[in-house]
């Protein structure tokens, strides 16, 4: 989903235009962007997750150009942890259940014969409708 997407829909959803949404979601982003500059912040939607700040360690690396040794310095970084309703909901999927590779391919091959015979049927149907007698 990009940002237009998620424009639209929450114009969908509460009936604003699009415009009128987009300032909503640019606000929404702006005020948690704001929040974060702070050295402790930390930002919780209840269910959704936290926004938080983390400290990134100082650590050796190696240059790709060079292969030589290179320092880089401690930084802090954004850092999103997910709610135990969003960990849920992603869990779960859209249909409220998870499955494995085995029963999607299943469903896939089950589909497929189903178009087979639907179409057979209707090209069955079709040679006898043509045939004049």
């Amino acid at each position: 989903m990009t940002k237009k997407d998620l424009v639209a829909h929450v114009a969908d959803k509460t009936g604003l235009t699009k415009k009128q949404a987009g300032g909503a979601v640019d606000a929404f982003l702006a005020g948690i962007m704001d929040a974060l500059k702070a050295e402790d912040a930390k930002i919780s939607l209840v269910g959704f997750g936290t926004f938080s700040n983390k400290l990134r360690a100082q650590r050796v690396g190696v240059d790709p150009k060079t292969h030589a040794k290179k320092t880089y310095p401690a930084k802090r970084v954004p850092h999103f942890k997910a709610g135990k309703t969003l960990k849920e909901l992603v869990e779960k999927g859209k249909k409220g259940k998870k499955r494995s590779a085995a029963q999607l391919r299943k469903e896939l091959h089950d589909a497929v014969a189903k178009f087979r015979q639907e179409a057979q049927a209707e090209s069955t149907k079709q040679t006898t409708t043509a045939r004049p007698e």
